[in-house]
């Protein structure tokens, strides 16, 4: 499916520092009256992102957060599945609120831009010399093995766990959106993601009765 943003929003949605993004939207309000609909759709997924739950008034990023704890809880899915089941719903849904239902299409659309900007967020991680360490944190991963961590986490987060989890229809939005931001990882992450799931597809779709 296709979303789509008003241009306006192009560099808010490519900035990943929370404060800088701020700015951003705010510099926007007088142009955003144009595009009312989809400016309260976005300004709702940034407060609902950036909002520390506990109340603590910390600096938090919930979306990256949740993206981090998916691919842990995809790993034990079929063990655990209705454990699982219901943390990644509930994950869903502190993400998304009402915002479809309160702004339609173009609530989905800023959904949609809100989980692409989390997941460059989270792939931006995956560069540092310190993800995918082995030998129990001691070796650091080359090049190669950050790509490939980086093409499961993807794959683990969204459409792994949509498969073992039979929630599919659930997970669209969202494995649409990690998939396309991870296409943008390098020239061939696309290819390096479609692959791996095709390696995956059998075996999680095996799914515990």
């Amino acid at each position: 499916m296709n979303y789509e943003y008003p241009q306006i929003f192009e560099n808010y949605y490519q900035e990943m520092d929370p404060d800088q993004r701020k700015k951003i939207f705010l510099s926007l309000q007088g142009q955003a009256d144009q595009e009312e609909t989809f400016a309260k759709a976005a300004g709702e997924l940034f407060d609902r992102r950036h909002t520390d739950p506990k109340g603590r008034g910390q600096k938090v990023d919930t979306f990256l957060w949740n993206m981090i704890n998916l691919v842990i809880v995809a790993k034990s899915a079929r063990v655990f599945a209705r454990r699982s089941r219901r943390e990644t719903l509930e994950a869903l849904a502190s993400m998304e609120g009402k915002i479809r239902e309160t702004y339609g299409s173009e609530g989905e659309a800023a959904l949609y831009w809100e989980y692409r900007n989390a997941a460059r967020r989270y792939f931006a991680t995956t560069a540092s010399k310190g993800y995918g360490r082995k030998v129990f944190g001691i070796i650091a991963a080359n090049e190669e093995d950050r790509k490939k961590r980086s093409c499961a986490d993807a794959y683990e987060m969204s459409v792994g766990l949509a498969r073992r989890l039979a929630l599919d229809e659930e997970m669209t939005l969202f494995s649409d959106a990690v998939r396309d931001e991870y296409s943008c990882y390098d020239a061939a992450a696309a290819e390096r993601l479609d692959e791996y799931s095709l390696s995956r597809r059998d075996k999680d779709l095996k799914r515990k009765s």
